[in-house]
């Protein structure tokens, strides 16, 4: 699957682009664009039907551990706590428990042309996966919303474009598949392929002098 090796190497490019270049949260970011070509490299090795659904394996305990950290990119910009530390530890439980054993949350997936699409998940543990990782997308839009129209003292430029590369993955995602319903099972593929544009954003939020926190 093409596709998913080059989104991967874009991202890992931009990784090391704002490890030799980055001015703002260069390691938050870093390992934001890390765990998604990580992702994408999962979709790849799945492609290449890799033994024990490693890729499989790869991919969603990378996407799993994501969610938590736009929250912790939120508390840096804000100076502001909303709960990154416990968020993050359900997210490595998850994480570990679907590396361990992907069995527990996917009963079955098949491979198209374009994406790996999710045919159903285990209940109640993938039902719960899922509720909290939209869960936290959500709640971390909703405070950069917040931040943005009441709070004062915060770098607000910088906040919306966060926002942006938020809206750009998820909301355009959840839009897409209200359009075309049978993509809903593709949605977390569909989501990290549409990731590429907010890899881009938080890159230029790390190397822009011009967004520069002092």
């Amino acid at each position: 699957m093409i596709r998913a090796l080059i989104i991967a190497t874009i991202e890992y490019l931009f990784m090391i682009y704002v490890l030799k270049k980055g001015k703002n949260f260069k390691y938050i970011i870093c390992t934001i664009l890390f765990f998604l070509a990580t992702y994408q490299l999962g979709e790849f090795l799945t492609f290449l039907k890799t033994p024990n659904d490693f890729g499989i394996r790869l991919a969603y305990f990378s996407t799993t551990l994501l969610p938590p950290l736009g929250i912790l990119l939120l508390e840096k910009i804000t100076r502001k706590k909303y709960f990154y530390q416990i968020l993050q530890i359900i997210g490595i439980i998850f994480a570990l428990v679907v590396f361990v054993s992907p069995s527990s949350l996917i009963v079955s997936y098949t491979l198209t042309d374009m994406c790996v699409r999710i045919d159903s998940y285990t209940y109640p543990f993938g039902w719960i996966w899922g509720i909290y990782y939209q869960a936290v997308l959500i709640f971390t839009m909703v405070l950069l919303i917040f931040n943005i129209l009441f709070l004062k003292g915060v770098n607000k430029k910088l906040l919306k474009l966060v926002l942006l590369a938020y809206i750009s993955f998820d909301f355009t995602a959840i839009i897409i598949i209200w359009l075309f319903p049978s993509l809903a099972n593709s949605l977390a593929s569909l989501m990290c392929a549409l990731a590429l544009f907010a890899a881009f954003v938080l890159t230029r939020i790390s190397v822009n002098k011009r967004l520069l926190v002092k």
